[in-house]
């Protein structure tokens, strides 16, 4: 097998290095340009000595010597093959053709003389391709996919010299239409973008870096193959795809090459009939790209549009997304595929105007289609607390904790629909729950008597966040209504009536009925045991005992004197002292 194919296929898998390993190699994990994972030819207990540099696709296990200089090599290792075989083997899996019988004849820009496998010393730099001027209207055509007899990539720009990382992006059939180099710089220098494409006049191939003419292929395509029926997800960057790839393993995760300014340079329209959802990157540009995709991929005919609501999104709990955060910073920080999986069950996980519905999105003109929604200030609700969404500086929201979960529950008024208030409810540091009415009166001023109150009721409020809670009480505008009375008892007209408690009500009513009475010693009501209980353990055992009966009776009748419409009266006990007369009337307490 000649040289040059195993080369070739050297660099298409180093292209492709992350779908290579997880094949070959899965379950190991990343330590920088380093693919740590556990060598199956041998009995390997724990990654560490077994690893694969991302950049290069050297490989070596330090336990037993064994190395190779390129992923076809580490195939022929793995498989205990040729390198031959392992070369077939990894275009096989590529979806690379097979070489010819014939080998390719050496391009004009081939340095290497016959048999000699080297580059020659004028040349030592070949591998670091310059950027041949002109495109096509010199003559040379851009080629994809890329063919079988082209030459391999080259391994390096003349500027920005070898990439981070290569993404290959393949067409339907998972071969090759172009490269797409990152270059990571040294912090406080900005990352740098290369697109590499194939270039042909006549018989000779050039590989330039230079993007190619028209709309470019989007990155991901062989998932819509792979997954024909399930919603398919866009990112800003390949980064981030491949990231939302382990979050939604059975879904298409694609991406358009050039970032937030380039959505509209690549083709959208193997989409059409495909639902599909955006995954913005989380600052302005990326909402702004997220709009322009909406509208390409409308006007492209998917069969719907939606676009996840990051600003819902956590790195982890209480602590918010930071600006330009996406999918990758979420996997980092320890997102999974459950996880995400929950968060998309959430009423809130997707902008609810972002699109149309499943569906009834048609092909139109780009103009006519919907924009996206932007989150506007306001308040959030989790379990862990009441959290303000703010704007910044750079146009996002930033989410602030307020205090704990504070929930409005109702609108209040008493008997006469007067002494208005907001019927509340929260967990104190002992995680008892309280619910009370705050008096609309207590709003008057700074409102500081409100917060006052709910302070002493021990509402935990975040510091210098007093008047957002009061903001967030007054600005509500719940849909039901309590009424409040200071007295027990029976409370309301005709069927609608209810007995109230001061911990509660009972009966059927419109209106939730509150007992409002601050004073501490208000609550005479106390519980013990169940009605069974007693029913079983006292009632039972007053049968037969008239006096029991009539105890029993008595203390039941006060209750009752409201619905049977007779004024109240009283019976006196007489007799000695300890002759029981209060233990019987304790049978009816």
């Amino acid at each position: 097998m000649a040289a040059t194919y195993i080369k070739k296929i050297a660099a298409a898998a180093l292209g492709g290095i992350d779908s290579v390993l997880s094949h070959w190699l899965p379950g190991g994990k990343r330590e920088g340009s380093e693919y740590l994972t556990l060598n199956p030819k041998r009995a390997d207990s724990a990654p560490g000595s077994f690893s694969i540099n991302l950049k290069t696709g050297k490989w070596s296990d330090f336990a037993t010597g064994d190395k190779g200089l390129d992923l076809v090599a580490l195939v022929a290792y793995l498989e205990s093959e040729s390198q031959g075989k392992a070369a077939r083997r990894l275009a096989a899996f590529l979806g690379l053709e097979p070489e010819e019988s014939n080998p390719p004849k050496r391009t004009g820009n081939d340095s290497r003389k016959p048999g000699n496998s080297k580059p020659s010393p004028s040349n030592k730099e070949a591998n670091a391709a310059p950027v041949p001027p002109g495109g096509d209207s010199d003559g040379w055509q851009c080629i994809m996919p890329v063919p079988d007899d082209a030459p391999p990539p080259p391994a390096a720009h003349s500027k920005h010299g070898k990439p981070s990382r290569r993404y290959p992006y393949l067409a339907h059939d998972g071969l090759v239409n172009f490269y797409h180099d990152r270059y990571d710089k040294p912090k406080g220098e900005k990352k740098q973008f290369s697109p590499l494409t194939l270039w042909q006049k006549g018989n000779k191939y050039e590989w330039r870096f230079k993007v190619s003419p028209g709309l470019r292929p989007l990155y991901g395509l062989p998932g819509l193959l792979q997954f024909p029926v399930a919603v398919c997800w866009f990112t800003e960057g390949e980064k981030a795809a491949e990231a939302l790839q382990k979050l939604l393993p059975d879904h298409p995760v694609l991406c358009w090459q050039g970032g937030s300014q380039a959505v509209e340079k690549s083709d959208y329209s193997p989409l059409a009939g495909r639902d599909c959802v955006i995954f913005p990157d989380y600052d302005l540009p990326g909402k702004k790209a997220a709009d322009d995709l909406l509208k390409r991929l409308t006007a492209a005919g998917a069969g719907s549009v939606r676009v996840l609501h990051v600003d819902r999104l956590e790195r982890a709990a209480s602590e918010p997304l930071q600006t330009g955060d996406d999918a990758a910073d979420l996997v980092a920080c320890g997102w999974d595929a459950g996880r995400f999986a929950e968060f998309m069950k959430r009423e809130d996980a997707f902008l609810s105007d972002a699109g149309t519905a499943a569906g009834e999105a048609k092909p139109g003109s780009v103009e006519d289609q919907p924009q996206a929604a932007t989150p506007q200030r306001g308040f959030e609700l989790f379990d862990d607390g009441l959290y303000f969404l703010e704007p910044t500086k750079d146009g996002m929201l930033r989410r602030r904790k307020v205090c704990a979960r504070l929930e409005v529950l109702a609108l209040a008024r008493d008997t006469d629909s007067r002494e208005w208030g907001t019927l509340v409810r929260f967990a104190d540091p002992d995680n008892k729950v309280k619910q009370l009415v705050i008096p609309a009166r207590s709003f008057n001023g700074d409102g500081l008597e409100a917060s006052g109150r709910l302070l002493s009721e021990g509402l935990t409020i975040a510091p210098k966040s007093r008047q957002l809670v009061i903001e967030y009480l007054q600005t509500q505008t719940p849909t039901k209504r309590a009424r409040t009375t200071n007295r027990t008892g029976w409370h309301g007209v005709g069927d609608d009536l209810v007995f109230v408690l001061p911990d509660g009500s009972l009966g059927q009513s419109d209106d939730e009925w509150l007992f409002n009475d601050n004073r501490p010693d208000s609550n005479p009501f106390k519980q013990r045991g169940t009605l069974k209980q007693w029913r079983e353990q006292v009632a039972a055992l007053c049968v037969g005992n008239s006096r029991l009966t009539f105890a029993v009776s008595v203390a039941f009748a006060a209750p009752l004197l409201h619905l049977i419409e007779m004024e109240s009266g009283g019976f006196h006990y007489r007799g000695t002292t300890s002759s029981g007369k209060t233990k019987r009337f304790d049978c009816g307490r």
